[in-house]
């Protein structure tokens, strides 16, 4: 009998062990949950986007409960998302300009040199990796359609062989950008009503060739701003928003018309109702 009470108990005995030691580990190395990360969760919208720049809203969340700077805050949400995160956190909410994307090419079908039809995968980085784009420019939005299924919020669709953005349903997210073989996409702060249309860095000679829009990095644009808010580098312009003062004397003295001018918001119903899209990225300007 000795033979099965002994092992028997000494099984026991070494589970019973194995079970406090683990119950002291449980309680000494055991992680809290702040509660503060819940309610924050409860509140953004789950969509997990990762557009502030983590994985998901629960890491947003422990963000905040952790003092991350409330600018940070969801661009999905919104300003009602933000204004209930500052009111959970009990700080002074920072309103930050929100940002929206833009394209930095207007070479539409009629605008920009084709060597031809393109028939195969539509997906802009197997085209780019591959130097298959019948558009001549190398620098320009190839129009397949990558940043349209990338956007979570059906804010772009695909318009004479360029992308185009519904700045009404654009949050600011990004993941247009960040799929761009060509870095076409720059996200601007909403109220910045001037940009380059452009990013080709060939000589004005070479541009001329293959785009009626392009900028030909002539410094018509720099040499006539009044604040020195332009530059000419790498054959095109750029433009430092916080010199400008959207005064448009750029737009007026460019001769190809690359740089687009975005009338007052109490314009902008009137210049769309004409058909003014000059967000789509200087495509209309031509």
């Amino acid at each position: 009998m000795s033979v099965y009470i002994y092992p028997t108990a000494l099984l026991a005995g070494l589970g019973l062990g194995v079970g406090i030691v683990l119950l002291i580990a449980s309680r000494k190395f055991a992680v809290k949950e702040n509660p503060l990360v819940e309610d924050l969760v409860e509140i953004l919208p789950g969509t997990n986007c990762g557009a502030c720049g983590f994985a998901g809203c629960r890491g947003l969340a422990e963000g905040f409960a952790g003092n991350l700077d409330l600018e940070a805050a969801c661009p999905v949400g919104g300003d009602a998302t933000a204004d209930l995160i500052a009111e959970t956190l009990g700080v002074e909410r920072k309103v930050a300009e929100k940002k929206l994307a833009r394209l930095r090419c207007g070479g539409t079908i009629d605008c920009a040199a084709r060597t031809g039809s393109y028939e195969g995968i539509a997906d802009c980085a197997a085209v780019h990796i591959t130097s298959s784009s019948p558009k001549v420019c190398p620098f320009g939005c190839l129009g397949l359609g990558t940043c349209a299924r990338a956007c979570p919020f059906d804010a772009i669709e695909i318009v004479d062989g360029l992308m185009r953005i519904d700045e009404e349903k654009c949050v600011g997210c990004g993941a247009c950008a960040k799929v761009c073989p060509r870095q076409c996409i720059e996200m601007m702060g909403a109220n910045q009503r001037i940009w380059v249309a452009c990013q080709s860095q060939d000589t004005g000679a070479i541009v001329r060739k293959y785009c009626t829009v392009g900028c030909l990095g002539c410094g018509k644009c720099e040499r006539n701003c009044p604040t020195g808010a332009i530059k000419v580098e790498n054959f095109y312009s750029h433009i430092r928003p916080e010199l400008c003062n959207r005064c448009g004397e750029c737009a007026r003295q460019c001769p190809t018309h690359a740089i687009v001018l975005r009338p007052p918001e109490e314009e902008q119903s009137a210049a769309a109702a004409v058909g003014g899209a000059d967000a789509v990225g200087g495509a209309d300007a031509a």
